[in-house]
């Protein structure tokens, strides 16, 4: 499942993240995406059938792209037309250069390798669906974008501060 959340009103914390090196950037938002996804990952673990508990303790939340992502799929794509992992590498950057609201992205769900995830989520033929992330996700939605608001800010000025302390030990010594 794939949710946007268009927020408006923040463009003093964007100015701030662009002052920051681009990874700085990126780990900022990572860290607070985190963060804000605690409560929908709490309520999927919550809603989570709990017939043997395996799916349940499976539930995680992580910056990692998983499986199948679409970078992914690009380097892959790359590989299979014969180029070389350097070429695979470079489409992939390009892939997420051209996809800049992929800029920095969590994800909340089950690891790989436990086969009845996807089955309990959507059901099959003769097992009905009994969802527990998309209903974690349409309801604690509103509770992580607050989260989310209110760590950015503390994020940023947080690693202002090192970029500070790092630039000031610089000049120190040179």
């Amino acid at each position: 499942m794939k949710v946007k959340v268009r927020v408006e009103g923040l463009r003093d914390l964007d100015a701030a993240l662009a002052e920051l090196n681009k990874a700085t950037a990126r780990n900022v938002l990572q860290r607070a995406l985190l963060k804000a996804a605690d409560p929908v990952h709490q309520e999927a673990v919550r809603l989570a059938p709990e017939r043997s508990g395996v799916l349940k303790s499976k539930i995680r939340k992580s910056a990692r792209k998983p499986k199948g992502h679409q970078s992914k799929a690009a380097f892959a794509a790359a590989m299979k037309r014969g180029a070389t992992r350097r070429e695979a590498a470079a489409a992939q950057r390009a892939f997420n250069r051209e996809n800049p609201a992929r800029f920095a992205e969590v994800f909340v769900g089950v690891e790989e390798g436990v086969a009845q995830a996807w089955p309990q989520e959507v059901g099959t033929a003769k097992h009905p669906p009994q969802p527990y992330i998309r209903p974690a996700m349409e309801a604690k939605w509103g509770e992580a974008l607050e989260i989310m608001k209110a760590e950015v800010r503390p994020e940023i000025e947080k690693a202002a501060e090192r970029a500070r302390k790092r630039a000031l030990k610089k000049a120190a010594k040179g």
